[in-house]
């Protein structure tokens, strides 16, 4: 068996002064690992889903990457990041990864034992919507042609499960049915995302969808049917574990007094800029 700690939308900010919507992002991620440590969990692996930054900032990777690093060695598991549609091609590559800035997509495979971690970029830079690109599916199809004897975890910020509600294009994954088709019938035994601030799981690709909660804040999901955005403080994450060809997730949340971080009402004018836009709360 093997089991994943999965964490999504840190949010880290340049400075600790800095705080979004009221809510210092890094204090609450350390509330997390510092639960994750205290509750005698041993993963093999710390998978971070993208949004690791609010706004792809150098010295917001200089921050973290040292609070992530020291969590999974004293834990002795791998850490596992992507990217997410806050976050900067290059100063992600830089400052998380050791690599010369690019602007190309930030792809990769992590091997922990047998279980194999495919990490995917669906963002598309400035906006909030997420895609999956034709050579993308190209290069996992081919990578997927190769078993892994515990299976494969695909990483990505973006939960291709469809949405109903009025505020759908802020999280859509473009191309999802690409992506499913190219899963089904593999060694892929679950894909996790971030994205959305709370918690979602679905069947996709016939295989475990699950998105983790954010542990900046929590959007409220009850009230994307009436067009509104509304944050609330409160941190999860999600405990993966995978065993006999199967994907399970659990959801943690943090205790929290629940106070509203921010509410916003959106018309079809502000929707519409949001949409194109990377700078939207979730």
């Amino acid at each position: 068996m093997r089991t994943l700690v999965h964490i999504s939308d840190t949010h880290i900010l340049p400075t600790p002064a800095d705080r979004l919507q009221g809510v210092d992002t890094l204090q609450t991620l350390e509330r997390v690992l510092e639960y994750v440590s205290s509750s005698g969990v041993r993963p093999d692996a710390v998978v971070v889903s993208g949004d690791l930054a609010n706004h792809g900032e150098m010295d917001s990777y200089r921050r973290l990457r040292p609070v992530l690093e020291r969590f999974a060695s004293s834990l002795s598991a791998e850490l596992v990041i992507g990217m997410g549609n806050h976050d900067a091609r290059g100063p992600f590559r830089e400052g998380m990864l050791d690599q010369a800035p690019s602007d190309e997509p930030v792809e990769y495979v992590r091997w922990i034992g047998g279980l194999r971690v495919i990490v995917l970029d669906s963002t598309v830079p400035g906006a909030a919507y997420g895609e999956v690109r034709a050579d993308q599916m190209d290069w996992l199809a081919a990578e997927l042609t190769t078993s892994a004897t515990e299976g494969t975890v695909l990483v990505l910020h973006h939960p291709p499960v469809p949405d109903s509600t009025p505020l759908a294009g802020l999280l859509t994954l473009h191309g999802a049915a690409e992506l499913a088709a190219v899963i089904r019938g593999t060694d892929v035994v679950g894909v996790l995302a971030g994205h959305a601030h709370h918690a979602i799981a679905t069947a996709f690709g016939g295989v475990l969808c699950y998105a983790a909660p954010a542990t900046a804040y929590t959007v409220d999901p009850l009230l994307l049917e009436q067009r509104t955005l509304r944050g609330v403080e409160g941190s999860g994450f999600g405990l993966v574990r995978i065993f006999e060809g199967q994907m399970v997730s659990l959801t943690v949340a943090l205790p929290s007094e629940g106070r509203q971080t921010y509410h916003h009402e959106l018309d079809d004018r502000v929707l519409n800029r949001l949409i194109g836009e990377s700078v939207v709360a979730a």
